[in-house]
């Protein structure tokens, strides 16, 4: 793979999917996006009832996969 340094990073984006019914689910995970990004810290960090929060931002280059809420992303 080519180093690029406008996307060092990489990243693995994971939707669940529901392959049963309602009443009884089979949720199985379906990979979205598998993807070099770059990936970097939003703001200063901040911490409330003694947990760190911190915002970041993900950059990827042009793609059809839009992440949504509840989607896992790993980077790596």
């Amino acid at each position: 793979m080519i180093q690029n340094p406008r996307f060092p990073h990489g990243v693995l984006v994971y939707r669940d999917e529901n392959n049963g019914t309602s009443d009884d689910p089979d949720i199985v995970p379906k990979k979205m996006l598998d993807s070099p990004c770059r990936n970097y810290l939003s703001n200063k960090g901040s911490e409330k009832n003694g947990v760190a929060y911190s915002d970041y931002t993900l950059a990827l280059p042009r793609s059809l996969v839009d992440v949504l809420t509840g989607d896992r992303v790993l980077v790596f």
